[in-house]
């Protein structure tokens, strides 16, 4: 899929459904990384969830979170500041 609706992670939130009722219910949910800003008029940030079950098992949660642009070009503005900063240091 292309677009804002492609980056929120549909697909992937309907798997880690189906999981987690097959699981028994979730038992706690866990923050594993935040990706980088996707898009630029409607910027997405893709988040790495784990979801212990109740059943022992796990299940992984890819949605994609809308955020501000402002954050999103600030965060793009500090990399490319990064990016320079480490080439002329050499």
């Amino acid at each position: 899929m292309l677009g804002p609706i492609g980056r929120l992670g549909i697909r992937s939130s309907i798997k880690a459904t189906r999981d987690m009722i097959r699981g028994g219910g979730p038992a706690g949910i866990r923050l594993v990384g935040v990706g980088e800003p996707e898009g630029i008029l409607a910027p997405t940030v893709k988040l790495s969830l784990e979801i212990p079950l109740k059943d022992g098992g796990t299940t992984r949660l890819e949605p994609g979170v809308p955020i501000p642009p402002p954050a999103a070009w600030a965060f793009r503005a500090g990399k490319a500041g990064l990016f320079v900063r480490e080439r002329f240091r050499d």
